[in-house]
Parts: C-alpha cells; structure tokens; sequence
C-alpha cells in the first residue's frame, strides 16, 4: 500500500513485474551486507531511484552495503510475493548463506516481514535476515483499507452521517481505489488491535493482518525477532477538517494526501456513533499507529486546531520493544518517505552499521564474546572454545568436560581426560581424547580404538579418518555413527601411514609415509594410487581427485618432505607442476581461479597458468583467503608484525597494517568474510575488515567466529547447568 497510492486517492497501474530480484550496480557481493528494496502497493521499484542515487555517493553505505531491488505484482496476495522473494533469493548463489537486510516502503514491508517470520517445513527463515527496516508500513494495516467501513454499509456508520453518499460514488470511480479491491489491496486491512472496528464490520473484513501480528507476539522469541526491526514512520503537520466539499476540492487539486488525512482523521465512527480520535497523525495513508506497530493505548497525538501536536511520551510507551522505533519524520507524506534526503541517510547509516558478527576469544582461563565495531565483551564460559556450529551455540572444552554453551544457558555433554578433543567442521560430532565418537548434543556414541590418534574431518563431516590401536590407517562414514571402519593396509607392514589432508570435494584422503604423499583412499570407490613422490617426483596413476572444474587444485606440502615443495595438478590430466620448494598454507581464492602461498621470497601465486612470487619486506607466517583476494601477515627482522593484502590482478602485494605485535597463529575470516582475525604474541587478537578500512587489538587467543547473525544474542552470561 506504498503511496497506496490511496485507497480512494491516486490511479496506478495494475501491477508491476510478478517477481524479479537484480541487483542495482553489477560489482561482486564481496563481503558487503545484501539490501534488498522492496517498493509498496501500487508501485514499482523506481521508488528506489533516490534512495539508490544517495548510498552511491555515501561512502560508508556503499563500502559495506550492496543493494538489490526486488519488483513484483502488488495486486497478489502478499504470502505469494514473499514465496516469489525466497524463489529469487534461493536462485542467486551469491547470497546463500548470507544474512539480508530487508527495506521496505509500505505493503513492501509486509512482504519483508512475511518473508522474515516464515518458518517452511520447520526452518527459521529469520536465521537468514539479518534486519528488517520499514518505512510507513501499515503493520496494524490502514483503516482506508477497510472501504465497506467508510462506505457505510455498516448501520453505525449510516446512523451516524459518516459521510455523503455522493462522495462515495465519486471515491468509486477512481481507478485506485477499484484496483484496492485487490487480493493484495484487501491484506491491507486494518486488524483492529484496538478494537475499534464494529464486530460485524471486523467479521466481514481480511484477517490477514490479524493473523500475522497474532503469530508475531506469540512467538517464545519475539525479543531477539524485534531486535532485528525498525520501524520508520511519517505524518503531516497539520489535518484539515472533513467536508464533501473540500475533499472534491482537494482530489481535483491532486492533495491526495491531504484528502486521505483527513478522512483517517474524522471519517471513522465507533459503535456508539462517536468519531474515532486516534488516527489524525498519520502520513496521508497510513496513521503512525500502524506504521510504528504500536501497542494499544492512548492516542500518539493531540489536535491544536488542524495542528497536529506528537505526544512522544505516549509512542514511546506503546512500542513493542525499546529501540524499535527507528525514525518519526515530521512534515512527510506516504510517498515521500522513501525520497526524502533525511530519511535516506538515517537508513542508509543504520544499513552501514549492521553487524552480524560475533567473535570468541580464549582470555583469563574463559571465553569472551566480543564484536566488531563495539566497546566491552561477556564472559560466557570457562575454558576454550572448539567449535561455533551456529549463531547461539558454542562447544566448549574445559578441564574434561565438553560442554554446549547458549546465550541463555550451558550444559555438560560429555567428560573425556586428556588429550584433545577433534570436532566435525560443522560442530555436532567429536572425537574424544579416549577414542569416543559422539554425537554433540545427541545420544550417539560409539567407540572408534582406544585412542583415535591424528584424527581428520572430511570437509563435509561425513567421514573421518584416523589412526587406529593397531596403528592402522582409517576411514569410517559417520553420517549415523554406525558404519564400520576402512583399513588402509595392514599394520605393521603399513605402519607409518598417516593422514596430511581432503581434498577439497572431500573425495579423497591425502596420506603420507615417510617422505611420499599418497592418495590412498576414495570414500565412494576405495581406490588408491600413489599421486606424487615430493622426493623423487614421482608421479603415479591420476584420477582428477578433486572432483572440481576449476582447473587446478593443491597437493598440500607434506610435512615430512623435505623443502615443503608444493605441486599442482591440472585437473583431468596426467601432470603435475611444481611450483616451489620452499611453500607453507596453500590456499583457493574465493573464485577458484588463483593459488597463493607463503614462499621464502614472499607470496607466491598462480592464476591462468602463470606463476609468480611478489616480493614483501619480512617473512610471512599466515596466509588466508578472502572476498577480496588473499591477505597474508608476517614480521621483520625487528620483530615488527605486519599485515599485507593482494588481489588478483595487482603487480604487488599492499600493506595492509602493522601489527603491534609479531602473528602467534593462523588468519580465521568470519562467516562471510568481512572480517578477520589474528592471534598475536602476548595474548592479543588482532581484528580487522577486510579492506583495511577498521582494526581493533583485542586480549585473547584462540579466535572462533560465531556464524551470522549472532552479535545480538550474545548480551550476558548464559546459566550453567549440569
């Protein structure tokens, strides 16, 4: 119901496009937040155009927000154009996995919210939104939307003179307000929270609006859902009184939003034939009442003449949470909210300061959850964090205890001494220190040897491999913890086999014994080939292990062979490549198409078959990948740490940063890349975005990104129980 453009007021076209999501400029996503616009009822997505012109030249927006504009037929009921938002939401790779920022103008915010609080086949749809910001949305609906309430086919109504029957004709034969009688048009109806529409009237009228809201707040988690919303409202200054004569004037002089303030103002009766008070502030559609889903109670205004006097006391008692009231915009009709230079810079630094990010430390003996871009951390644990499967859920070691800790609570799974604990890459199964694996937060259990030693993950978690009491090489499918266990040779003529890495696809087991690296194990053939001899450069039978198209893949230096010579082989052919001596870390770009590493002159890298190594001032020790290219951190001679990036494409390597202190550990990026993390020497964690734009120092070690959205969860120690 953006400009609704009003029930009764201004002709639109009948629909728009049934359903399309593109993004407004065509650089890559990166690690920027998705924005996804949605325009309202009765319009399309050039109601966007200024918001788009501004974040273009506001820097902040633009650095960290990538925009998208979704269209489509307002006319449908709004539960199918949030079906058709998921269906374009799931077609495009880039934003899998990626928490959105939903802005909507008016009906546009219904669709976010429908999209938000869905929960399809029992998943939570709100774990892949990240806010909600809506602007002049009719959360309560529009009593305008209610025509047969104005129209007086109510007897209350009728005995009260609501208004002239002429006008009613002269309403009916604007084009807008036949095409509200809509499917869409009718889910704007009001749903009488505050009782106001006679019950008769409330029986005959959609319950769309009613039903969604009812869900909403019945929801055990309604806290952390508002939290993620902000809602923005408009009104005008001042309400004139209501006549046939002066609403004619006003249509004819396209005041369309005046007309519609006043008929919100004075043109609605109660059961008792008394007029209705609480709408004169209102933005020419939609009261503020609505737009700012306030609670029931006192009316959000006083009435000085036509003035129109906020009674901010009595808003801020109503809102259904602290701090969801984003902006309250004196002086702007419905269609102006989303063009109004203020209100644009008020979204766009709210989009800017989006965090989804939340990051653990070991500090003190504990854990402390942390995020970027704020002061003060929470303690949520004793000991050290293993693993972060998902937003509200850390594993967490301490002493012999592996426990899971929440944002409201932990409790103790599992007590193994000794040793350490080795956790699937998505946090539900470990490998205790005495051979034990168990299914974290579950039942399963089911013992592997005594001591499960050097035990590696599949990157998929289905499999895993280890070395058994026998001193055997194996692999076990662990998709039910049930499957039985692949021996890879025959100790003790096989002894000495140990497993280095998976390839990536998780297709095969990369293995080493004594200097020769060895696939020696495809889960889904059993097949085994000798790859590649870093001593001899041997080169045996080659398969295509990696099951990708991307061209080359890495054999990870093997730690026993001398040098660290690092090879590549192109993918579905018989060669293999040597690249260095001299490697350490090698890793994928985000794309696939470029290799780099950590060499003794510096970064090496390979892209379209070309090597080189780019020359850095000191020695690097930490390499990682990320939505920008690669950025790698090291110190000089002096000790002075340092940080550097590059892209694909540059001639050199840029220094990034420098360190106050010498790296003590791996680079981790957070979920979706826009940060990373760095342990340094002296119990420190250097944190950083990406492009070098912000770093902090933070005390710890042992950095674990929580997935996104988590950084409102973590507020306060969670309760510990046994």
């Amino acid at each position: 119901m953006s400009s609704v453009r009003c029930l009764w007021l201004l002709p639109a076209l009948l629909g728009s496009a049934c359903g399309w999501l593109e993004p407004v400029e065509p650089t890559p996503l990166g690690a920027r937040t998705p924005v996804i616009l949605l325009h309202g009822w009765s319009a399309d997505a050039s109601t966007w155009d200024e918001f788009v012109a501004v974040a273009a030249r506001q820097a902040p927006a633009a650095r960290r927000c990538k925009l998208y504009r979704f269209g489509y037929d307002w006319s449908q009921p709004i539960t199918v154009s949030a079906a058709r938002l998921a269906a374009d939401l799931a077609g495009r790779p880039e934003l899998l996995g990626r928490p959105v920022a939903l802005v909507g103008h008016s009906m546009g915010g219904l669709v976010a919210r429908t999209f938000a609080e869905a929960r399809p086949a029992g998943e939570e749809r709100l774990a892949a939104v990240g806010a909600v910001i809506t602007l002049g949305t009719p959360h309560h609906g529009s009593p305008a939307a209610n025509l047969h309430w104005l129209a007086g086919e109510s007897r209350y109504s009728l005995l009260a003179g609501l208004i002239p029957l002429g006008l009613v004709d002269l309403l009916d034969r604007i084009p807008a307000t036949r095409a509200s009688r809509t499917e869409g048009g009718r889910d704007l109806g009001w749903d009488n929270y505050d009782g106001t529409m006679a019950p008769e009237l409330w029986r005959a009228a959609s319950r769309f609006l009613a039903t969604l809201n009812a869900e909403l707040l019945d929801r055990p988690d309604l806290d952390e859902v508002l939290a993620r919303y902000s809602f923005n409202a408009g009104y005008l200054l001042s309400v004139g009184k209501l006549s046939a004569l002066r609403l004619q004037q006003q249509l004819r002089e396209g005041d369309h939003f005046g007309a519609g303030a006043a008929l919100l103002a004075h043109g609605f009766r109660a059961e008792n034939g008394r007029e209705i008070d609480r709408w004169g502030l209102n933005d020419g559609i939609v009261p503020v009442e609505s737009a700012l889903f306030l609670k029931p109670g006192p009316p959000s205004h006083e009435m000085d003449g036509e003035a129109v006097k906020v009674r901010l006391d009595r808003i801020t008692a109503r809102l259904l949470r602290p701090g969801v009231m984003g902006l309250l915009a004196p002086g702007l009709n419905h269609s102006q909210l989303p063009r109004d230079p203020r209100t644009i810079t008020a979204v766009l630094q709210r989009l800017a300061d989006l965090e989804f990010e939340a990051l653990s430390v070991t500090t003190g003996g504990g854990v402390v959850v942390c995020r970027p871009h704020q002061a003060g951390a929470v303690r949520v644990a004793a000991g050290r964090v293993l693993a972060a499967p998902d937003s509200a859920t850390l594993i967490v070691r301490s002493g012999d205890a592996l426990s899971v800790v929440g944002p409201t609570s932990a409790r103790v799974v599992a007590r193994a001494a000794g040793g350490e604990w080795v956790m699937s890459p998505d946090g539900t199964r470990a490998v205790a220190p005495d051979g034990a694996l168990i299914g974290v937060g579950t039942p399963a259990y089911r013992r592997l040897a005594a001591a499960a030693g050097q035990a590696l993950w599949s990157p998929d978690g289905q499999h895993l491999a280890y070395v058994d009491d026998a001193g055997r090489l194996s692999v076990v499918a662990v998709g039910d913890l049930t499957g039985q266990p692949a021996h890879l040779g025959d100790a003790p003529r096989e002894a000495g086999l140990r497993p280095v890495a998976w390839t990536p696809a998780g297709q095969w087991l990369l293995a080493s014994r004594a200097a020769k690296l060895t696939a020696v194990y495809r889960p889904d053939a059993g097949a085994a080939a000798l790859l590649y001899d870093p001593v001899a450069g041997a080169v045996g039978e080659v398969c295509d292990p990696s099951g990708a198209k991307r061209g080359e893949w890495s054999i990870p230096p093997d730690p026993t062979a001398a040098g660290n010579r690092l090879a590549v082989m192109i993918s579905g052919e018989a060669t293999v490549t040597v690249l260095s001596d001299h490697a350490a870390t090698p890793c994928w770009s985000a794309d696939g198409r470029c290799l780099a590493w950590l060499d003794d002159g510096g970064l090496g890298t390979r892209m379209s078959g070309q090597t080189a190594i780019l020359p850095i001032r000191g020695r690097l020790t930490a390499l990682s990948a990320t939505p920008l290219g690669f950025l790698a951190a090291g110190a000089t001679e002096a000790g002075q740490g340092f940080a550097v990036a590059w892209s694909p494409g540059e001639r050199a390597a840029r220094r990034l940063a420098d360190l106050p202190a010498a790296p003590a550990g791996a680079i981790t990026s957070s979920g979706f890349g826009r940060y990373v993390a760095l342990p340094l020497t002296g119990e420190q964690v250097w944190v950083a975005e990406v492009d070098g734009s912000w770093s902090a120092v933070v005390p710890g070690a042992e950095p674990v990104w929580i997935p996104a959205p988590a950084a409102r969860l973590w507020t306060e120690p969670p309760t510990v129980r046994p």
